[in-house]
């Protein structure tokens, strides 16, 4: 029972190396400090990508999220959007997903209408049986 355990820990171990060594997690990092990522960008871990597309029309702004990784991965995700300004709102939707053999899948799409002066925050998270394993945080 203990060399199953110690192997387990021995790879995450490795895993966390190898992605200190790639790149610092992201994730840690405070919204707004030096240390986070541009708006748009993903965090990563070494087996998971996720990221929220964003596409900006007249008056609305399209997100996208997706989330990326080996097949058969299986996990949750949750999308939140906030918007302020004259009309706010928030929005929260979530549920299970498994990629399929192309690695790569689409979590849905939203619309949400902005007028001048108006902002929005979007976080998506992307969560294992028992942790965030990929976070993207998105705001304009």
């Amino acid at each position: 029972m203990k060399l199953p355990l110690f192997i387990v820990a021995l790879m995450a171990l490795s895993a966390c190396s190898a992605a200190a060594l790639a790149k610092p997690e992201a994730i840690a990092a405070a919204p707004g400090s030096a240390a986070a990522p541009a708006a748009a960008e993903a965090h990563r871990t070494p087996t998971v990508t996720c990221r929220i597309e964003l596409v900006r029309a007249a008056g609305s702004v399209v997100l996208t999220p997706k989330v990326a990784g080996r097949a058969g991965l299986q996990g949750f995700y949750e999308l939140k959007l906030r918007k302020t300004g004259g009309n706010s709102s928030e929005v929260s939707q979530g549920g299970r997903f498994t990629l399929d053999r192309g690695g790569e899948i689409t979590l849905g799409t939203n619309e949400i209408g902005l007028e001048r002066g108006d902002r929005l925050r979007a976080t998506l998270t992307i969560r294992d049986a028992n942790d965030i394993v990929c976070r993207d945080d998105v705001a304009i």
